[in-house]
């Protein structure tokens, strides 16, 4: 089964050799920021899950954030930041 992935803007170290510091963007542009494990990115970017989709909006869930815990987070992102791999 393919994966989804969301572009990454930035992406720097965290404070654990585990996890990494990065940047998102949703649809408006807006930057979101958040620490993610680094098994969760690959060639500068982060996995998701694909929840909806409305024309070029897709809204995704994020995987869990390290201090945040277990649920995830959604963003609503333009379909051109999503890669299926």
């Amino acid at each position: 089964m393919a994966k989804t992935y969301l572009h990454i803007e930035s992406i720097s170290d965290g404070q654990f050799p585990s996890e990494c510091a990065i940047v998102l963007c949703n649809y408006k542009n807006e930057q979101k920021s958040g620490f993610f494990q680094r098994r969760f990115i690959r060639d500068d970017k982060l996995e998701v899950k694909i929840i909806d989709r409305i024309d070029d909006k897709v809204l995704v869930q994020l995987p869990d954030q390290i201090l945040e815990g277990k649920g995830g987070y959604y963003i609503t992102v333009n379909a051109n930041d999503i890669y299926l791999e």
